[in-house]
């Protein structure tokens, strides 16, 4: 788990696709676990490959999640407010 959300805040922080070489060579952590780590993010759709090469980077599903988070923030706020 503390690998996924390192590789999610590495590519977060880096602000475009990176390869996994570059991911790994940045976090230090084995080559058969990164490997299995973007497999099984990229299958889930937490990660995407860029369309012009094998890098990697933020995925549809974390957007997702993003979303349902501010739209608990925003109803959370409003009812807060309406009282």
């Amino acid at each position: 788990m503390r690998r996924a959300i390192a590789i999610f805040e590495l590519l977060l922080a880096e602000g475009e696709p990176m390869p996994i070489a570059k991911i790994i060579a940045r976090l230090g952590i084995p080559k058969s676990t990164a490997y299995e780590l973007v497999h099984t993010l990229s299958h889930a759709g937490y990660l995407e490959r860029s369309d012009r090469s094998s890098s990697l980077f933020l995925g549809r599903k974390l957007f997702e999640l993003g979303m349902a988070y501010r739209a608990h923030t925003e109803s959370f706020a409003r009812r807060r407010f309406d009282r």
